[in-house]
């Protein structure tokens, strides 16, 4: 009586312990640190904004509706700015 309860509780318990074991111990993937996240500025003014860009020339354009974003770079605000991922 005791093994007809016993056994399928062995063979649950061995199927979630190795589910865990291969998620628990997977490591997330790392973030792309290389990626420079500023803020962008509008073009004419240079005026700051709260939107967060990235200078890595890959993706869309940062925009601030239809206004695309630009980076400060120390006289002017000449090189326009992409979407963080």
């Amino acid at each position: 009586m005791k093994n007809r309860f016993f056994k399928p509780g062995l063979q649950i318990a061995a199927i979630l312990i190795a589910a865990f074991g291969a998620f628990a111990f997977n490591q997330a993937p790392a973030k792309d640190a290389s990626l420079a996240i500023v803020f962008g500025r509008m073009p004419v003014s240079c005026a700051d904004t709260n939107i967060e860009c990235t200078t890595d020339q890959i993706g869309p354009l940062c925009k601030s509706g239809v206004t695309t974003l630009y980076e400060w770079d120390g006289s002017g605000c000449a090189q326009p700015l992409h979407k963080k991922p």
